[in-house]
């Protein structure tokens, strides 16, 4: 019951206000409406008439609506060199300035940049403000002559360079390259601290190659695309005021661009010469007697090898060079032009120096391909080995010399099915290597590592590691307790080959030049190294 008296009450209400809904529209509006009033403004900061600036003000209005809201503000910048003939006019009737030359915006405030213009010492500014309401009304105008002066931004080039200084370069960044990185900054004698920069590069004949398109705010930039040659880098900064550093600043930038570059489409990498770099790091200091004869015995063993390699037409070219442990490295412009480095050295208890492994590591970072024969890596640049070879750590047999010859390297076990075996050559290594005065451990081989390959969670699909040989031994003694199995490097890996990207690397921790070749297995060996570091990347 009580329900029903409610729904009876609702309804009578409902008719009730739709009633007077009808009758008062019904009812004509009276009255004369009331005009929009104008927006008031004024300067909240107010810089008088004929202020001197030296750097950019930040300047402040503000205005009321007595009626409505006031929805934007509209500035000029009027520099008087700019507008000689309306400049006055300008400023006795500000409503006469054109649209164009009006900047709105909703802020009641903003960094105004006066500029000095071209051939001033001083120029004249006449700044007008002006306000609108929701309604489109224009508010009183706002005017003020002001005045700048400046004295020009100085440029440095944080990073420095000399015509000693060779960079490498590609066509695009890789996730190794990242290109030529040039950092800058500015200082103004007038305290601004808003600078813009233009900068370009001028080939040594002074044709402009690149620019920055334009200002630019950015501090540094990475450059890429330059070919090999010789240009400068200019960089100049420009202030608050639009004025420019009249000396540039510049450094000197020598560039190399290998003739391999992946990442360059306008190559056809299909018909790209592939050429080899040979380095022979031997030192004699490690040779039988007489030195002189082993070390033309060891060069003409991979020579031979090599000029092989160039018949069957694997390779087109190769260049031999000699480069004693702690010489200079190689130039990049010699390692541009080869597409692989093969790096073999037989005084295997030595390092390689770690001026050598950088420059490696500067040519695999632009796609170049690496092959080491019997270089050991040091442990201090185990980065080197994770990154650019796939070995996590190396394993020496330093702790079994003078124990079990036995133990000792005699034979290189293939992981991969096209690799032929290797073993030893006892007759060839008794006649070439050189060990503490005498060679007690033939038909094996002293100080050949097992090489560690990094876990299986660092590899992705474009980057990963394969084991080619594994470390083989005469026999094993199992029940010594003296000379227990983990001293023992059966069948950890001794040659390696790794993925990265667009960079390849093999490894070998033992000399193929002192294996067996009487059915040319050492030399076939080396065949599939080369074949694999000449692979285009996925």
């Amino acid at each position: 019951m009580r329900r029903q008296i409610c729904m009876r009450i609702f309804v009578a209400l409902g008719i009730i206000g739709l009633s007077l809904n009808f009758s008062c529209s019904k009812k004509p509006l009276k009255g004369t409406p009331t005009p929009n009033k104008s927006p008031q403004l004024t300067f909240a900061n107010i810089p008088p008439d004929s202020t001197v600036f030296q750097a950019s003000p930040i300047i402040s209005w503000y205005a009321t609506d007595v009626d409505g809201d006031v929805w934007q503000y509209c500035i000029a910048d009027i520099p008087k060199t700019k507008f000689p003939a309306e400049y006055m006019n300008f400023y006795r009737n500000p409503a006469s300035i054109p649209d164009s030359l009006w900047r709105c915006m909703e802020e009641t405030r903003d960094t105004i940049f006066f500029s000095v213009e071209p051939g001033d010492s001083i120029t004249e500014h006449l700044f007008c403000v002006r306000a609108i309401d929701n309604e489109g009304a224009y508010s009183n105008y706002v005017c003020r002559i002001y005045f700048r002066t400046n004295r020009p931004p100085d440029t440095d080039i944080l990073t420095r360079l000399t015509e000693m200084d060779t960079l490498w370069c590609l066509a695009e960044t890789t996730a190794n390259w990242k290109g030529i990185n040039i950092n800058w900054t500015a200082t103004d004698p007038d305290n601004s601290i808003m600078f813009e920069y233009y900068w370009f590069v001028l080939s040594d004949r002074g044709d402009t190659v690149k620019t920055s398109g334009g200002w630019i705010t950015s501090t540094y930039t990475r450059l890429k695309g330059l070919q090999t040659g010789h240009y400068y880098f200019y960089v100049k900064a420009r202030d608050d005021a639009f004025e420019p550093d009249p000396t540039p600043d510049s450094i000197p930038l020598n560039i190399v661009k290998p003739y391999f570059d992946w990442t360059d489409e306008a190559i056809n990498h299909e018909t790209i010469p592939k050429n080899v770099l040979l380095v022979n790091e031997t030192s004699t200091g490690m040779l039988g007697d007489p030195r002189t004869s082993a070390l033309s015995q060891i060069q003409e063993f991979y020579t031979t090898a090599f000029n092989n390699l160039v018949n069957e037409g694997v390779i087109d070219n190769f260049t031999v060079i000699s480069l004693p442990t702690g010489a200079d490295i190689p130039s990049k412009l010699l390692l541009s032009q080869n597409v692989v480095v093969y790096w073999f050295g037989i005084d295997i208890q030595a390092g390689m120096s770690d001026n050598h492994v950088k420059a490696l590591k500067d040519y695999m970072d632009i796609g170049g391909r690496l092959g080491l024969e019997s270089r050991t890596i040091q442990e201090a640049v185990q980065s080197f080995m994770i990154n650019y070879l796939g070995i996590y750590n190396v394993q020496p047999d330093s702790n079994m010399q003078g124990t079990r010859r036995d133990y000792y390297f005699r034979r290189a076990i293939p992981q991969i099915s096209d690799y032929p075996e290797l073993v030893v050559d006892s007759v060839r290594a008794f006649q070439l290597l050189f060990c503490a005065g005498t060679v007690p451990y033939l038909p094996t081989l002293p100080s050949v590592s097992g090489l560690r390959t990094i876990p299986n969670y660092m590899m992705t699909p474009t980057k990963y590691v394969e084991v080619v040989y594994r470390y083989g031994v005469e026999q094993y003694d199992t029940t010594s307790s003296r000379y227990p199995l983990s001293l023992v490097l059966n069948n950890l890996p001794v040659a390696v080959r790794y993925v990265n990207g667009v960079t390849r690397s093999l490894t070998m921790s033992f000399p193929t030049c002192l294996m067996q070749n009487g059915a040319n297995e050492a030399y076939t060996a080396i065949k599939k190294n080369i074949l694999f570091l000449l692979a285009k990347p996925r």
